[in-house]
């Protein structure tokens, strides 16, 4: 993967924002870039948290798109 194209995205993965979602992940990709977020492996054996980590040290960008709570 190439980390000048890469952007992290960090959002809800729940089914009330799956629209959001996926329209952010269109929108990223069609301006050209790769996509990474917490979704794309499923790794049993690697912690999750060093997972993310490992994800977003390989981006050279990051939305961060965490609504408030109610």
């Amino acid at each position: 993967m190439n980390y000048e194209q890469n952007v992290f995205l960090n959002c809800p993965f729940d089914e009330e924002y799956a629209p959001l979602l996926q329209a952010a992940v269109f929108t990223v990709t069609d301006c050209g870039f790769m996509v990474r977020c917490g979704l794309e492996t499923s790794d049993a054996s690697q912690i999750r948290i060093q997972k993310i980590y490992d994800q977003i040290g390989s981006c050279k960008y990051g939305i961060n798109d965490l609504p408030a709570s109610n």
